[in-house]
């Protein structure tokens, strides 16, 4: 609530994903980012506790950016690639359904063979229409990641999901992320509605928002 009485909506929405989030964001260091095995608190929970309390600063606004909140995201980018997809479309979103971030995903055995492990974490999952959003930032360039990544993949598809993948790049390019957008949507089976001039001008500011250049910060 301290938080949401003096920072613009968007600088909000990020710091809120980061605190329910497995990442903390680091300013002016190589790394952009620290990751961590535990959330400082769960969406729903801080909802919950926000709709207990009345009549105190800054508690309207933070009830507004709680309401987009989701848990487990685990980057920078990756908050800032649900939100462009979910958010709706008067804060300049597209307003597709709330997928699962980073959520367990159990394999079949011989998945678990291949992949030597049993379970997997995917970026985003809408696990009714069994989509899979992965976004591609810098680890995943690294080694055999990319081999990795595929195998991944191909497991995931072998148990009846569909993967998509973003790049940091198109995420960054509002055309791409456009295409990005309506591919997920159509997987969803969603109709992303045609924009309103100011939903048009929304989207612009929270584009330039979310990728507003940082001096010495690269967040992946």
């Amino acid at each position: 609530m301290q938080l949401c009485g003096s920072l613009p909506f968007v600088e909000a929405l990020e710091t809120g994903m980061e605190l329910c989030g497995m990442y903390a964001r680091r300013e002016f260091s190589d790394e952009g980012m620290a990751s961590r095995d535990y959330r400082l608190i769960d969406a729903q929970a801080l909802r919950r506790r926000l709709e207990q309390w009345h009549d105190l600063k800054g508690l309207v606004e933070a009830r507004r950016v709680a309401r987009f909140l989701e848990s487990g995201s685990a980057s920078p980018m990756e908050s800032k690639v649900y939100l462009l997809l979910c958010l709706p479309q008067r804060y300049g979103g597209y307003n597709l359904p709330h997928p699962e971030l980073n959520p367990e995903v159990l394999l079949t055995q011989e998945g678990s063979l291949l992949l030597r492990q049993e379970k997997v974490y995917p970026d985003m999952l809408w696990r009714k229409s069994k989509l899979v959003l992965e976004y591609d930032g810098g680890y995943h360039r690294l080694e055999d990641q990319p081999l990795r990544d595929e195998m991944r993949a191909s497991v995931l598809e072998s148990m009846g999901y569909t993967v998509l993948r973003v790049k940091k790049e198109q995420a960054k390019n509002a055309l791409a992320f456009d295409g990005v957008a309506h591919a997920v949507a159509r997987h969803l089976k969603k109709r992303i509605r045609p924009l309103s001039l100011s939903q048009e001008h929304a989207r612009e500011e929270l584009r330039s928002k979310l990728f507003l250049p940082q001096k010495g910060t690269e967040y992946e």
